[in-house]
């Protein structure tokens, strides 16, 4: 039992890591309006309002509404949420 709850907690702390990891693209693949992906903000509705800055060039999508929103995205293009 001991060793299932170390590797678990193990997983588990590698999952944060990695999500708390921040990522970043060149300024200029973001500016280009030809950008090879389309950057979507799907923060919810009161953090994104609440937040003092916006993503450079992502397009906000309430999560909430996910279903909505999803079958308009472009399939020609990578999605970075």
């Amino acid at each position: 039992m001991l060793a299932y709850s170390v590797e678990r907690k193990s997983q588990y702390t590698a999952a944060i890591e990695r999500d708390a990891t921040p990522w970043a693209v060149a300024n200029t693949d973001v500016m280009d309006a030809e950008a090879p992906f389309l950057i979507l903000d799907v923060r919810r509705a009161g953090a994104f309002q609440a937040a003092p800055d916006l993503i450079a060039q992502a397009t906000w999508q309430d999560p909430e509404r996910l279903e909505d929103w999803a079958v308009s995205l472009p399939r020609s293009r990578p999605v970075e949420v």
